[in-house]
């Protein structure tokens, strides 16, 4: 009986060390703005996962959901390419069909099967964008951001190019850095340019400025 406690006690010391080991390791590899990591950081699977997953393994069920969704954008986006591919197929059955029973048949089952794919996409996509909204994530040009609702702990996340929640609301990092103080302006004069922060307003053009 002693021997086969102590082969188990040593089964489970060389399972957990590993595991606190690998907790305790910070890859470093989520270091952007915001508590999520980017696209460009971990990949378009991975992107909008928080940083304590990314760079620390230590992953939530929101976290496991949001690979769910990015990969479901993706299946889906390959599903609809098929499918547009098989319209197309069954447009020139029809089109060169020249009467023939055996062609219009083909022309048919090609076009009633991609219209089933295209009912289950638009099924698909609905039940991606339920999941998101579910989790407070929307997707702007690629990137996940969180959507500030004040009450699921968004305060200070990214939730927009240039942009974090701050006091429930969605604002530009030139508002929240400065005390809502400066502004984000478009400015021509370059020596009033000079005293502007950039990269913080989010649009292309637009400069961050004392008032």
């Amino acid at each position: 009986m002693m021997k086969y406690i102590k082969w188990t006690l040593i089964i489970f010391v060389f399972l957990i060390l590993p595991i606190k080991s690998f907790a305790a390791y910070d890859s470093q590899i989520c270091v952007s703005t915001g508590k999520q990591c980017t696209e460009t950081e971990v990949g378009p699977f991975m992107k909008g996962i928080t940083k304590e997953c990314g760079n620390l393994g230590n992953c939530s069920l929101d976290d496991i959901m949001e690979v769910v969704a990015n990969v479901g954008n993706f299946i889906a986006g390959i599903v609809g390419g098929i499918v547009l591919l098989m319209y197309i197929v069954g447009g020139m059955y029809y089109i060169f069909s020249g009467g023939k029973k055996e062609n219009v048949d083909k022309a048919k089952k090609y076009i009633t099967g991609s219209t089933v794919g295209l009912l289950i996409i638009i099924f698909a996509f609905i039940g991606i964008q339920f999941l998101q909204q579910t989790l407070g994530v929307k997707t702007e040009g690629g990137s996940t951001y969180v959507i500030c609702d004040g009450a699921s702990g968004t305060e200070g996340q990214s939730c927009g190019l240039e942009q974090i929640c701050s006091g429930g609301s969605c604002q530009n990092l030139c508002t929240v850095n400065h005390g809502g103080k400066w502004q984000c302006k478009t400015v021509a004069d370059d020596a009033l340019a000079a005293t502007c922060e950039t990269n913080v307003c989010g649009s292309t053009g637009t400069v961050c400025c004392p008032p």
